[in-house]
């Protein structure tokens, strides 16, 4: 079965999209907003034709996961917020088709151009088996199979994310070792005790 992470990005950064490896990789996604109650979908980069409908470049690769929403609230400059009902949404290509209940046409829209979009943590589909949330990863304890403190997980690296950073203990902030996400590599990642267990291959965890 396929593990891997999906992220959300941080409104600060541009979006980061986690990709799994080839063999059995784990899953995950994150988000960094001062409310933690709230996830960034993603930014509002263009319209469809003259109805209202808004192009949304998401920040995460599982946009499917946002399908559902009812209400989102959009983040102008300056940071004012706006919320709206949502009609409609659903997958176009690389990009996600938001339709407002209240904001019919192109013109009643148009000022929220390049806003990010946020959506209650609550209205998220619940993720598959074999998938995490980057934030809670970050900070989970990792061992040795043995049960050999190894350190903590600090962030998700390489292109799609398919490598777990992990910070050694009594090490420096800048000493850490990358571990591929992949169940052969990682076999257990239990969230609630905190815990992560990786494979002690030769070499793998210097």
């Amino acid at each position: 079965m396929e593990r891997r992470i999906e992220t959300l990005a941080p409104t600060s950064k541009s979006p980061l999209s986690v990709k799994p490896l080839p063999k059995n990789p784990p899953k995950a996604h994150s988000t960094d907003l001062s409310d933690a109650s709230l996830q960034h979908l993603g930014r509002v980069v263009g319209f469809f034709g003259l109805k209202g409908a808004m192009k949304i470049a998401p920040a995460t690769n599982n946009p499917s996961l946002f399908l559902n929403v009812k209400e989102v609230t959009f983040r102008l400059a300056g940071h004012q917020e706006k919320r709206a009902a949502v009609s409609n949404a659903r997958l176009k290509k690389q990009l996600i088709q938001l339709q407002l209940t209240d904001y019919p046409t192109r013109t009643s829209v148009e000022h929220l151009l390049n806003a990010q979009v946020l959506v209650e943590a609550s209205q998220i589909a619940a993720l598959p088996e074999n998938e995490w949330w980057l934030k809670d990863l970050i900070g989970m304890k990792v061992f040795t199979t043995e049960g050999s403190f190894i350190g903590t997980v600090c962030d998700a690296l390489g292109k799609d994310g398919q490598f777990l950073e992990i910070r050694k203990a009594g090490a420096e902030e800048s000493d850490t070792i990358l571990v591929p996400f992949v169940r052969q590599l990682v076999p257990v990642v239990d969230t609630r005790a905190g815990k992560i267990e990786v494979v002690n291959l030769p070499g793998l965890l210097d």
